[in-house]
């Protein structure tokens, strides 16, 4: 019994050492892939910067907190490259790609609808899918936020604008309620 039970001992010290041993390399990876991502995104290298979180990303799957991160980060510099190349971010395909995934830690709870960083995510998600005739994502991403948050203005606009988009029916309503909430528009400024 006694060889049993130090034969477990030894097998599970060995498998500890190896899980820490293990874990040390992941995240001396890790901060090597964000200096690759940091460096890139520093001389203006924008790809290479999407590449290297794409990598960052697959190297730690599951790991929420580094995702939102990330893709946060890739967000930020979809916005920027803007400026640098002239290229709307939702003609970026990887700024849209990071869009969609940074809504579906969204949905999965791992990060705040009340973020600048959401409604920039959700605006490149609806647009993207506008641009490809994907009414139905768009529609659905939309009226879910609203409807998790019926009182966050935000919301309540990006429906609005989306049903304009499609020149649904009801649009007329949706600015109507939009309008008694905000009190009414004032034509004069």
């Amino acid at each position: 019994m006694r060889a049993v039970g130090r034969k477990s001992r030894v097998c599970f010290s060995v498998a500890s050492l190896w899980i820490g041993i293990a874990g040390w390399g992941w995240a001396e990876d890790a901060d090597q892939l964000w200096k690759r991502v940091e460096e890139a995104y520093a001389r203006n290298e924008f790809e290479n910067g999407h590449a290297a979180i794409e990598g960052l990303l697959a190297s730690r799957p599951g790991d929420d907190a580094l995702a939102a991160r990330a893709l946060a980060r890739m967000l930020e510099e979809a916005r920027r490259q803007r400026w640098h190349h002239r290229l709307l971010p939702r003609e970026n395909p990887r700024a849209v790609w990071a869009a969609q995934q940074y809504c579906a830690l969204e949905r999965r709870g791992a990060v705040s609808a009340h973020t600048e960083m959401m409604r920039l995510a959700v605006d490149l998600v609806v647009q993207g899918a506008l641009a490809q005739g994907q009414t139905m994502q768009a529609h659905d991403l939309v009226t879910r936020l609203r409807k998790k948050d019926p009182q966050e203005l935000y919301w309540k606009l990006s429906e609005a604008e989306l049903f304009r988009a499609l020149g649904a029916p009801g649009t007329t309503l949706l600015y109507a309620g939009l309008e008694d909430l905000l009190g009414g528009v004032n034509t004069d400024e």
